[in-house]
């Protein structure tokens, strides 16, 4: 995190050093990042630098919190034009994932983000959720149009509805075929909801 004399910048100081980072983080490679491209874009000393980050590493950690904190803001604000049907509640985060991904004016920062991800993490942008905040989909889901007896059926169907949407958000940014990548979500989260078996049965 960055440090209290950083917090305690004017608000227009502290916009225009971000700026500074996400412009080098846009045009160098992560490993290149140069503080002295920053300090100079900034109008700010290299010794001022080190007043604000304790590093390089520190800087870009919370520049990337800080972008998945206005992501998680902004899906929340649409959740809450949702209707509380399952699918919906994750074709709607997952929309606003690729929003920032490709018409926010700082996609280029998440395209760069997303581009450093090692392999196996796309889900970067779309966390597994842990227990205790299965509340936050309680707020979002209507519960009582779900086939479900315990918390723990809600806690796997989360958990099965999250993997799906994570792999369409990291195969959708892979590919660009936005629409067709949108329909193929729909397909896979209309197959979890309604089954794939005709007069589906339960396991025995």
């Amino acid at each position: 995190m960055p440090t209290e004399t950083f917090f305690k910048l004017p608000n227009e100081k502290k916009n225009k050093i971000l700026e500074a980072v996400k412009k080098e983080i846009v045009t160098a490679k992560i490993e290149e990042i140069s503080i002295k491209n920053i300090v100079e874009e900034a109008e700010i000393a290299r010794g001022s630098f080190y007043q604000y980050f304790q590093s390089k590493e520190d800087m870009i950690v919370y520049l990337i919190e800080k972008q998945m904190e206005q992501l998680k803001q902004k899906i929340e604000k649409e959740l809450q034009k949702c209707d509380g049907e399952i699918t919906n509640v994750f074709l709607t985060i997952y929309d606003c994932i690729i929003h920032q991904m490709v018409k926010n004016k700082d996609k280029k920062v998440y395209a760069k983000i997303f581009a450093n991800i090692k392999a196996g993490e796309e889900n970067y942008f779309l966390k597994p959720p842990k227990e205790e905040n299965n509340h936050f989909y309680e707020k979002y889901i209507h519960k009582e149009n779900l086939k479900i007896s315990s918390e723990e059926d809600f806690r796997i169907i989360i958990s099965i509805f999250h993997a799906i949407t994570s792999y369409s958000v990291g195969h959708t940014i892979k590919t660009k075929d936005f629409e067709k990548e949108r329909q193929n979500l729909i397909k896979r989260l209309s197959y979890i909801k309604t089954g794939i078996e005709k007069g589906g049965s339960n396991i025995c």
